[in-house]
C-alpha cells in the first residue's frame, strides 16, 4: 500500500460517475502523479482514494465534461472538383 500525502484536482471521468481522476502525492514518490480511481479496483490505496474522494475529504469532484463532438464531414457538394489535368 502507498501512503497518500495529498490529493487534488478531482474530476469525474464519465457521466455515470463510476470513476474519477486526480493528482496524488504519495510519500513513496517525489513527484505528484496522475491517478485514475474507481470503486472496483482491488488495491487498498485506490479504495482509500475512492472512498475519501466520494465523501468529499479531498474537496469536491469536478463534474464530467464530455469531449467535444467531432466536426461533421463535409457534404459531397462542398468537396472540390477536378476537371482536366493540371499543368506544372
Amino acid at each position: 500500500m502507498f501512503n497518500i500525502e495529498s490529493v487534488s484536482n478531482l474530476e469525474w471521468c464519465d457521466a455515470a460517475q463510476t470513476s474519477f481522476r486526480c493528482m496524488v502525492k504519495y510519500a513513496e514518490f517525489s513527484e505528484v502523479l496522475p491517478v485514475g480511481v474507481n470503486g472496483t479496483d482491488p488495491y487498498s490505496h485506490i479504495q482509500e482514494l475512492w472512498n475519501k474522494g466520494r465523501a468529499g475529504v479531498y474537496g469536491p469532484i469536478a463534474p464530467y465534461i464530455p469531449p467535444p463532438e467531432p466536426p461533421a464531414p463535409p457534404s459531397p457538394e462542398a468537396q472540390p472538383t477536378q476537371t482536366g489535368a493540371e499543368n506544372f
